[in-house]
């Protein structure tokens, strides 16, 4: 195809006829994303940044297996805040996978297993720092707990967390911290 135009004579400009838009590159948690448009007439691109996804806020709760948790540090760390009333063994995990978030399970909260008269045993995940006064209370059958966290401190964990436990509760420890805590739970036979 061929124009002849006469001199002198100005063409108006053309402007851009943009598509829609595809997203080139998700954005996530950590990066920010990109939206590619291209223009329909002369295949020009234009690069739209899209912001990083927000972290949940502190706060916002998680439901999985039927045991709560809340979000304490955003895209970080969680607590472990209910239990299922009905479960026999628990396994407090050392992390847990949420909406493409890899969250520290670091507390066990006030009240998390509170009555739960069917508990017999619980294995507590190694990122646990904090055990919150009265996480076991009245959990009257509870047996067997196996604590694989190094990093309990007494000020952070104490014998009050499992008040009215079974009278021959024992805790299971790593040894290199045995003697510690048995300081943090005295009174409780530990292993």
């Amino acid at each position: 195809m061929s124009f002849h135009l006469e001199e002198g004579k100005v063409l108006p400009k053309l402007e851009h006829q943009w598509n829609d838009g595809t997203v080139t590159k998700r954005a996530t948690y950590e990066t920010a994303g990109e939206l590619t448009y291209r223009c329909r007439k002369c295949a020009a691109k234009r690069i739209i940044s899209i912001e990083k996804l927000a972290y949940p806020k502190a706060g916002t709760s998680y439901t999985i297996s039927g045991n709560e948790y809340k979000v304490s540090k955003p895209g970080a760390e969680v607590i472990l805040v209910k239990t299922s009333k009905t479960t026999k063994n628990v396994t407090v995990p050392a992390q847990i996978y949420v909406q493409g978030i890899t969250y520290k399970v670091t507390s066990i909260g006030a009240k998390a297993f509170n009555n739960n008269k069917n508990l017999t045993k619980v294995t507590i995940g190694t990122n646990i720092i904090k055990i919150n006064s009265n996480a076991f209370f009245n959990c009257k059958n509870l047996k067997t707990v196996t604590i694989k966290s190094v990093r309990l401190t007494k000020k952070a964990a104490n014998k009050k967390a499992f008040k009215n436990a079974h009278k021959k509760l024992v805790i299971r420890v790593p040894k290199k911290v045995k003697k510690i805590y048995k300081k943090i739970f005295k009174g409780l036979k530990i292993k």
